[in-house]
């Protein structure tokens, strides 16, 4: 099985990537590893496009089995012919919009509050974040807003399906697992699981 599960960010793409991949007892791999370099502070420098694609194709290549986690509809690479599945992770904005404010104070604490070494990206990720469920593009040349996404898993071949991320997190992975087996195996191909 390989699946694709993508969404805004703050939608739990990465959180439901790695517990799925837990428990189906898989390859994991995020897209955040491939796009930014590794640096302090983080997510400041993106890696050189073909370099990111090709180490990403290598990687999906090399595996049977695995969980990307993120979106690569913008990346002009050929991953999606290697998808068994693909899931497009909803939250409400205003919930998805918490969440990551919670993720991030986490993370990083006083550092991104006024005056903080990170506190300029972090404004400007919240800003990048919250566009999503805007007409607009989040970010320069990314691709990465709902009308986006929505067409990129409207022209997805394989099977597929849309998850609201709401509830439990392990009731959520059960959901998950549950709608991966109905659907891998439904002539539908397409559905959207609401609870």
């Amino acid at each position: 099985m390989r699946i694709n599960l993508f969404g805004a960010s703050g939608s739990g793409c990465s959180t439901l990537g790695e517990g799925l991949a837990k428990r189906l007892k898989c390859d994991l791999f995020d897209n955040d590893t491939y796009y930014w370099e590794h640096t302090v502070p983080p997510f400041v420098t993106k890696v050189v496009p073909e370099l990111r694609n090709n180490n990403l194709l290598r990687d999906l290549q090399r595996s049977k089995a695995w969980v990307l986690a993120g979106s690569v509809n913008s990346w002009k690479m050929d991953a999606e012919s290697l998808f068994s599945v693909a899931i497009l992770v909803r939250l409400p904005p205003e919930t998805r919009m918490e969440r990551l404010d919670v993720r991030e104070r986490s993370r990083y604490g006083d550092r991104i509050l006024p005056g903080g070494d990170m506190h300029s990206g972090s404004v400007e990720f919240f800003e990048w974040a919250r566009s999503y469920d805007s007409d607009e593009t989040s970010g320069p040349g990314t691709g990465r807003n709902r009308a986006q996404h929505e067409a990129y898993f409207a022209s997805l071949p394989c099977p597929k399906f849309e998850f609201w991320n709401v509830g439990d997190f392990e009731q959520s992975l059960d959901r998950l697992i549950e709608e991966i087996a109905r659907v891998s195996s439904s002539e539908d191909g397409h559905k959207v699981l609401h609870t």
